[in-house]
C-alpha cells in the first residue's frame, strides 16, 4: 500500500489519478458518531487486478480541507473519470455531493440484480467480498476504529487499503451478473475482439444517414459510385470545410495545454467579461497557431487569402461561444481544472448496432467533432462543427441524434447535442437529450431499414429511391449524374456560368427569377383555375407522404381529403380500427423530422376524422382587398374588423360589440388581439397585417 501524508506528494498523486478512466474509492471518517464528523482518509485504487492492497493509495487528509477540495476539483467533478463506491450516498457527503459526476454505486447494482439472484446473506461490501469473490479473513469490524487518532496502526492501514481491493473485485463480479457487463473496463479486450470479428461491409456512417434523410438518390449514387454528398448553396466559397474543422480542433488542443489560457480564468466568474475573454483567447490562438498556418497556406497559394479570412471569422464565433461556456463553468470549477473539465478528451469514434423493425441489425459508425461538459446543466454535449447553415434541418437533427445516442449508450448518461454553423455568420442549434431520444427510438430504425432496402437495389431500378425534397436538386453536387442515371430528375435553373457558355434544356435564369417574383407577389396574378390545380396536386402529394410516413411507424390511416389554405394544408385522416388518436398525436416531432418541417404539425381530433395541419410549401399572402367589399349597412348592425382567413378560405371577423374584443379600440390592441386568437385556436390560417 502507499500511505501518503505530505501535501505535495498527495497533490502529485492526485494529478496522476487524473489520467485514469476508472477509480475505486472509499473514505474513512473521524468522529463519525458525533455531531462533528470529518474526513480522515481517502482510499484510491486504479489497478483492478490488485488482490493484496499493494497498489492501493491512502491519502491522509485529516484537518487538511484544502487537499480534500483539490481531490474534489481534480477527480470527483471530472466527468471523464468513473468513480466507483459501494455506498456512494455516504461517501459523497464528504467528496463533493451533488457537484460530482460519473459515479457508480455497487450497492445499487447489487440491489438491481437482487440478493436472491446473488445468493448472499446481505448486500454489505464485506459480505459480497467473502461470498461472491471468495476472499478469506475479511475484517468486517475494522471500520469502528478511531480514525481521528494519529499515528494510524498497521491494522488500520491494511483495513483501509483492502476496502478498495474488495470494492474492485465486487464491482467486477457484479458486472458479470449484469447483462451490461460487456461494456466495463474489465472486458475491454474481449469487447474489442468482438467488434473486430464483425464485418464492416454492411456498416453505415453517420454522414450516410444524414444524406439518406436529405436525398435517398444522392445516398444511393454515393454508395454505388462515390462522389460528393454535401449540399452547398450557390455563390458560396468552397474548399474551406476541412481547414475550418482542423483549426477548430487545434484550438481545443491548444487550450488544454497552454497555461496562458488557464490564466485568463483566474478571476472569479462574476468578474469575467465574455467579450474580453473571447478576444484574448482569439489573440492567443492567432499568435500561437493561426498566423503560422495562414502564412503557410498563402505562400503556397495566394488565392486562399480571402477564404482563410472567412475561416477566421468563423473561428472567432466558435471561440466566443466557448468563452461563454467556460465562464459559466467557472462558477463550479477552479481555474486550474476548468478547461480540462469543460473540453472532454476521449475517443471520438463511436459505433452501435441498431435493431430494425424487420428483425435485422444495422451497424452505424461515426466520429463527432467535440465534447463539452456544461456544469450549469450538469450534462454532456456533443458539438458538431458545420461550415455552412444546414439546407435540411431534419437531416441535421438525425445526424446529431445519432452521435448523442451512441455516446449515451457508451457512457450511460444523457447527452445533449449542438451544431455550430459559422458561415455566413455564427449560429448555434441546441438539442436537449429529451428531444433527441424519441427521434432515435421511433425514427432512425425505420430510416436505416429503408436505406438497407435502397442499397439492395441493383440497376436497372424498377422503382428508384424517391426525391423527397426537390428544392435541393438545384444545389445537388451530383445533379447531372442523378438526372442521367434516374432519367426523371427535376429540371434545374442554370448558373450564370452555364448561361454564358452552355445551352441547357431547362428554365433560363430570368424565367426562374420571374417565377420567384410571382410567388412572392401572391396568387392574384394567376387565374383561379391554375391556382386550384397547382394547390390540389401539391396537397395530394403532401398528404400521401404523410400517410406513408405514418405507416412507417405502424400507424394505419385512411386519407379522406385535404383543404388548401394560403399558409397551411389541412390533411384529413380517418384512423383505422385499433389506432388511437394519441398514437398519432405523439408523433408530431417525428413527423417534423421525417417530413423536413420547420415546426411540428398541429394534430387535432375533429368530428369523424383527425386533422393534420402542414405548412403550405407555396405559401401565399391573403390579400385584404379580396375579402373586404364596400357596402352600406344599417346603423343597428354591429361593427366588425377583419382578422384573417381560416383554412376554408372564409373571412374571420371580430365583433367590436363583444366584451372580449371591444378593447381593440384602446391602447391594448395587440394584447386583446392575442386573447381573441387564443379563442380562435386552430381556425385561422392567415392573418391580415396589423396597421
Amino acid at each position: 500500500m502507499h500511505y501518503l501524508t505530505d501535501e505535495t506528494q498527495i497533490k502529485t498523486q492526485i494529478n496522476q489519478f487524473c489520467s485514469s478512466k476508472i477509480l475505486w474509492l472509499d473514505t474513512e471518517i473521524a468522529n463519525c458518531r458525533t455531531a462533528n464528523p470529518k474526513l480522515s482518509l481517502i482510499q484510491v485504487l486504479a489497478n483492478p487486478t490488485d488482490a493484496t492492497g499493494e497498489f492501493s493509495y491512502i491519502l491522509d487528509v485529516l484537518d487538511k480541507p484544502d487537499l480534500a477540495t483539490y481531490f474534489i476539483d481534480q477527480i470527483m467533478v471530472n466527468p471523464q473519470i468513473e468513480k466507483v463506491f459501494h455506498n456512494a450516498s455516504f461517501d459523497l457527503r464528504y467528496l463533493g455531493g451533488k457537484l460530482t459526476y460519473n459515479i457508480t454505486c455497487t450497492l445499487k447494482i447489487a440491489r438491481k440484480i437482487t440478493q436472491k439472484v446473488l445468493e448472499t446473506s446481505n448486500l454489505k461490501l464485506k459480505t459480497l467480498a467473502t461470498e461472491l469473490c471468495n476472499f478469506t479473513n475479511v475484517d468486517a469490524d475494522g471500520g469502528a476504529s478511531d480514525w481521528g487518532k494519529r499515528p494510524l496502526t498497521q491494522e488500520q492501514l491494511h483495513y483501509a487499503a483492502m476496502d478498495t481491493v474488495y470494492l474492485a473485485a465486487v464491482h467486477h463480479r457484479l458486472l458479470e451478473f449484469n447483462s451490461e457487463g460487456e461494456n466495463n473496463i474489465f472486458n475491454m479486450a474481449a469487447n474489442t475482439n468482438k467488434f473486430t470479428k464483425k464485418t464492416d461491409s454492411s456498416s453505415l456512417s453517420v454522414t450516410q444517414v444524414r444524406v439518406g434523410f436529405e436525398c435517398p438518390r444522392l445516398f444511393y449514387l454515393n454508395d454505388k459510385f462515390g462522389g460528393k454528398t454535401v449540399f452547398i448553396p450557390r455563390d458560396t466559397v468552397t474548399g474551406i470545410g476541412k481547414i475550418f474543422h482542423y483549426l477548430a480542433d487545434e484550438f481545443i488542443k491548444l487550450a488544454l495545454v497552454e497555461p496562458k489560457f488557464q490564466q485568463l480564468f483566474k478571476p472569479e466568474s462574476s468578474q469575467l467579461q465574455i467579450e474580453t475573454v473571447a478576444q484574448e483567447m482569439q489573440q492567443l490562438f492567432f499568435a500561437v497557431k493561426f498566423s503560422a498556418y495562414l502564412e503557410k497556406i498563402v505562400v503556397k497559394d495566394s488565392s486562399k487569402a480571402q477564404p482563410m479570412l472567412q475561416v477566421w471569422h468563423g473561428l472567432q464565433g466558435v471561440i466566443q461561444r466557448f468563452a461563454e461556456i467556460l465562464i459559466v463553468n467557472r462558477r463550479y470549477c477552479s481555474a486550474e481544472s476548468l478547461i480540462r473539465n469543460t473540453f472532454i478528451s476521449q475517443e471520438r469514434q463511436l459505433e452501435h448496432y441498431f435493431d430494425l423493425p424487420n428483425g435485422t441489425r444495422q451497424q452505424v459508425r461515426g466520429e463527432f467533432d467535440c465534447l463539452v461538459y456544461n456544469w450549469e446543466r450538469k450534462s454532456l454535449c456533443v458539438i458538431e462543427f458545420k461550415t455552412y447553415q444546414p439546407v435540411d434541418p431534419s437531416a441535421q437533427l438525425a445526424q446529431v441524434s445519432l452521435y448523442s445516442y451512441m455516446l449515451q449508450q457508451k457512457q450511460q448518461v444523457p447527452v445533449d447535442s449542438a451544431v455550430y454553423c459559422v458561415l455566413p455568420k455564427f449560429k448555434e442549434y441546441h438539442y436537449d437529450w429529451e428531444q433527441l431520444k424519441d427521434t432515435i427510438h421511433e425514427l432512425i430504425p425505420y430510416k436505416l431499414q429503408q436505406m438497407q432496402e435502397w442499397l439492395s437495389c441493383e440497376p436497372p431500378l424498377e422503382v428508384p429511391p424517391p426525391t423527397t425534397q426537390p428544392y435541393l436538386c438545384e444545389i445537388c453536387p451530383q445533379q447531372q449524374k442523378c438526372q442521367s442515371y434516374f432519367g426523371d430528375g427535376v429540371k434545374i435553373p442554370p448558373t450564370p456560368l452555364e448561361e454564358e457558355g452552355l445551352e441547357v434544356e431547362t428554365e433560363t435564369q430570368e424565367d426562374y427569377q420571374e417565377k420567384n417574383r410571382r410567388d412572392a407577389e401572391g396568387a392574384e396574378e394567376r387565374n383561379e383555375e391554375e391556382r386550384k390545380e397547382s394547390d390540389s396536386v401539391n396537397a395530394d402529394a403532401i398528404a400521401e407522404e404523410l400517410v406513408t410516413t405514418l405507416q412507417s411507424f405502424g400507424i394505419n390511416v385512411d386519407l379522406i381529403g385535404t383543404v388548401v389554405a394560403p399558409s397551411f394544408i389541412r390533411v384529413k385522416l380517418k384512423p383505422q380500427l385499433g389506432v388511437k388518436v394519441n398514437a398519432i398525436q405523439k408523433l408530431h416531432e417525428d413527423l417534423q423530422v421525417q417530413m423536413g418541417l420547420e415546426n411540428p404539425p398541429l394534430i387535432a381530433p375533429q368530428a369523424g376524422y383527425i386533422s393534420v395541419d402542414l405548412p403550405n410549401p407555396n405559401r401565399k399572402a391573403a390579400i385584404f382587398d379580396h375579402y373586404i367589399k364596400s357596402d352600406k349597412l344599417p346603423n343597428s348592425v354591429s361593427v366588425k374588423i377583419a382578422i384573417g382567413v381560416n383554412l376554408e378560405g372564409e373571412l374571420v371577423e371580430a365583433d367590436l360589440s363583444d366584451p372580449n374584443t371591444c378593447h381593440f379600440l384602446v391602447g391594448g390592441y395587440l394584447y386583446h388581439l392575442f386573447y381573441f386568437l387564443q379563442q380562435q385556436q386552430n381556425t385561422i390560417d392567415s392573418f391580415f397585417p396589423v396597421v
